[in-house]
């Protein structure tokens, strides 16, 4: 029997995705999603209110949640990270899509810096590399580093404006802990390893999971260089993150693939029909 789970939920990583994949594995009653918001970690007996679950995800910075369930020697932590330049610009056309006139609701129950943010990108052209450059400028003279480095903060969870040293090496401690990182890139085949290494059932390889996607960037343009260099100082920790989380990842397929090429089963013609058995 498995050890239970938490899954670190950082923003635009296929986290809904992954809810999705890992809650499919338990029962209904087994699983509490984004207990960010449930008040579950309220108090000082969280570890005996969360015992009761075999999931736990949610939307809170790993330091925090060791401090309150010491989830790296109680639970397997699983995380997932998305190529930087890719993760911003879903960030940031995510919050910029609550500013439809379709979304009012849903921008109404976010909290008011949210509510700030997209109104100052409701002003800003996104297509204009300057008008990023004001953004970022704008963000954070009102200290609001949302879309800053956000990656590295769920494993630091430090100072939001600029990291230290300090903090990037605590992050990159963090991610060496956590048992299970895969990437959003190659999302199944990370999904078909979990399946291997905890007995889960197996995802439909040829049907990614979608879920919570935002196909509109309002203007952002991951081919324009311009863009690409104004967006740089929202992401330059999250590069040397993402790094070493890919690293992580392929040397857990390579320890996988050696372990099939030492039993006795039989050759396969790619790594994903080896993840596939």
């Amino acid at each position: 029997m498995i050890k239970p789970l938490f899954y670190l939920h950082i923003p635009k990583t296929a986290g809904s995705s992954m809810n999705r994949f890992l809650c499919d594995q338990f029962k209904d009653d087994e699983t509490a999603l984004h207990i960010e918001s449930t008040g579950i970690l309220d108090g000082e007996n969280a570890l005996e209110q969360t015992d009761q679950f075999k999931l736990l995800s949610g939307h809170i910075p790993l330091p925090r949640i060791i401090q309150k369930l010491d989830v790296l020697k109680t639970r397997q932590t699983i995380a997932t990270f998305r190529l930087p330049i890719t993760h911003v610009i879903s960030h940031i056309s995510w919050v910029r899509k609550l500013g439809d006139p379709s979304e009012h609701k849903r921008l109404k129950v976010h909290t008011a810096s949210i509510q700030k943010i997209t109104a100052k990108l409701l002003e800003t052209d996104l297509s204009k590399p300057a008008e990023i450059t004001e953004l970022i400028r704008w963000l954070e003279a009102n200290k609001l580093f949302l879309f800053n480095n956000t990656q590295t903060q769920y494993l630091c969870g430090g100072a939001l404006g600029g990291f230290s040293p300090q903090l990037i090496n605590q992050a990159l401690q963090h991610l060496n802990q956590i048992d299970y990182v895969g990437t959003v890139e190659r999302l199944n085949e990370f999904l078909l390893l979990l399946c291997y290494r905890l007995g889960f059932t197996q995802a439909n390889e040829s049907s990614p999971i979608k879920k919570n996607t935002n196909p509109e960037t309002y203007g952002l343009d991951i081919k324009d260089e311009s863009t690409r260099r104004a967006l740089q100082p929202l992401i330059g920790w999250d590069q040397i993150i993402y790094r070493h989380a890919r690293e992580r990842f392929i040397d857990d397929v390579h320890h996988f693939l050696a372990e099939l090429e030492k039993s006795k089963g039989p050759n396969y013609s790619s790594i994903k029909s080896r993840l596939i058995l």
